[in-house]
């Protein structure tokens, strides 16, 4: 942080300029800011992730908006979204291809186009529900190394039939991050997480270090809880933009009351107000408890 100087004419301005690098620095391990892709896609490397995917497609709910009627194909609607299903890839129970019956339909697994700078996938039986989400932080040194270390993990994953997203950066000059990638489990896939350094130790390329808000479970590998803070303006935040505004605000307090109270005092402060245990900043305040190895 010490080569780094933020200049701005009020605190109200400093802020963003001040999360981002916080969020650079503490959480993503970016060496300078040129380190920032102009493109969010590289079609190169998003083809070798498609490649190494190791499977091709997921499951997912759906509603029947307009049911199948001989070779035509249902509408059926995803997460708000309709879309054209073909009657094969529709499933559910007896008597369920009626308009407005709940199904499951088999989709495309790769979704490379979702989170920007990510290639995303869906595990083969689905996402995590609505549970709190478990993030998974790996980091991948290179690109070069991170087809290979995409298809492990995720065949890894697949071997213990869970669900589960997991996204993967998709521009070359991204890297090195501490959050190459990122593997999201649901409460069905928690009992998981003590084993996930086997599970993703010694993958292709794997880097050393961890964000610094996040708990490490082994060199390049690091967990956290999905923020929960329904204020205004922090409820879609990622996770290290949510911690490096939290740590933000506690900075500009501090320096707009002159160092009264403390710095540390205003960091607890910031972070119980974000909903975030000053004692685990990985953790929020309502997470659950989890059997990690010590």
């Amino acid at each position: 942080m010490r080569d780094r100087t933020i200049t701005q004419e009020s605190a109200a301005a400093l802020r963003a300029p001040l999360i981002r690098t916080l969020y650079d620095v503490l959480h993503a391990g970016r060496r300078e800011d040129t380190s920032r892709s102009r493109s969010l896609r590289d079609a190169r490397l998003e083809a070798q992730f498609a490649d190494a995917t190791p499977h091709r497609t997921t499951i997912a709910q759906a509603r029947i908006v307009e049911a199948a009627n001989g070779p035509r194909e249902a509408i059926v609607e995803v997460s708000g979204v309709r879309v054209s299903a073909p009657a094969g890839t529709i499933g559910g129970p007896e008597g369920a291809s009626r308009a407005g019956a709940t199904v499951t339909v088999a989709l495309p697994a790769a979704r490379p186009a979702v989170s920007p700078g990510f290639f995303l996938a869906d595990g083969s039986l689905g996402r995590p529900g609505h549970s709190p989400l478990l993030r998974v932080y790996v980091n991948i040194a290179d690109p070069d190394n991170a087809p290979a270390a995409w298809h492990q993990a995720l065949s890894r994953l697949e071997e213990k039939r869970i669900r589960y997203r997991a996204k993967i950066l998709s521009t070359p000059r991204s890297y090195p991050r501490t959050d190459s990638m990122v593997i999201y489990l649901g409460a069905d896939a928690w009992h998981l997480a003590a084993d996930l350094p086997r599970m993703l130790g010694r993958l292709p390329g794997t880097g050393s270090a961890t964000s610094v808000f996040a708990r490490q479970l082994a060199p390049g590998i690091a967990m956290a809880w999905e923020p929960a803070d329904d204020r205004l303006g922090h409820t879609h935040l990622s996770y290290g933009q949510h911690r490096s505004a939290a740590l933000t605000d506690a900075l500009i307090r501090h320096a707009d009351t002159q160092g009264t109270p403390s710095l540390d005092a205003l960091v607890h402060e910031a972070l119980i107000e974000a909903g975030v245990d000053p004692l685990a900043p990985e953790r929020n305040t309502d997470s659950p408890e989890l059997e990690l190895a010590r």
